[in-house]
């Protein structure tokens, strides 16, 4: 009875296995997929990670929304309306007007900004190092923060996000700091805030 029992249960996982094993595909047939989805192109880059964001600068978004709806993708309709979520990617179109006027960068029709986040500074100037990224500008967003801007190859940016920690007031949160301490306006205690920037 203990055999049969342990051979079922052998086999049971066996089919788990096969069936996670032929379902899962590599990240690099994503990433290739996804880029083909909205007729990127990327060379000169040994960049062999997935992003967790691809922002895809085009003139026509609605068209290019279209074609990743079609192929399997999911609105994002209450947060962000140029959002759509594919294969675990985030992928957000806007026009080089709207990013011109947003940011302090110029770019072009067809330009793509990858997105990937790590742990520290320390692991971020390691990933540029690695992939031989040049630095283009500080990237300021609406919020104030600013976060490099490398250039991989032409038309191709990457934004890797590092967490920041900082010590920020409840009821005042002009107030921060980068250690823990009191709030100068209502002496209240600072709480911890980590941001990715």
């Amino acid at each position: 009875m203990l055999k049969k029992l342990t051979f079922l249960l052998f086999t049971v996982c066996m089919v788990a296995v096969v069936s996670l094993s032929t379902t899962t595909e590599p990240t690099t047939t994503k990433r290739t997929e996804a880029q083909n989805l909205v007729s990127i192109q990327v060379t000169g880059t040994t960049i062999d990670l997935v992003p967790k964001r691809i922002d895809v600068i085009t003139t026509s978004p609605e068209v290019e929304i279209r074609k990743i709806v079609a192929a399997g993708g999911k609105k994002n309709k209450r947060d962000v309306p140029n959002a759509v979520f594919f294969r675990g990617i985030l992928y957000i179109f806007g026009t080089p007007e709207s990013w011109n006027k947003a940011t302090n960068h110029k770019f072009e029709d067809r330009d793509v900004i990858y997105t990937y986040f790590v742990e520290s500074r320390k692991e971020r100037a390691e990933f540029m190092t690695k992939y031989k990224l040049t630095k283009v500008t500080d990237l300021k967003g609406k919020t104030g923060h600013s976060s490099p801007l490398y250039r991989a190859s032409p038309g191709y940016y990457v934004l890797i996000m590092a967490p920041v920690t900082k010590f920020t007031c409840a009821m005042h949160p002009q107030i921060a700091k980068s250690e823990p301490g009191k709030c100068s306006i209502c002496s209240m205690d600072l709480i911890q805030v980590v941001s990715y920037e």
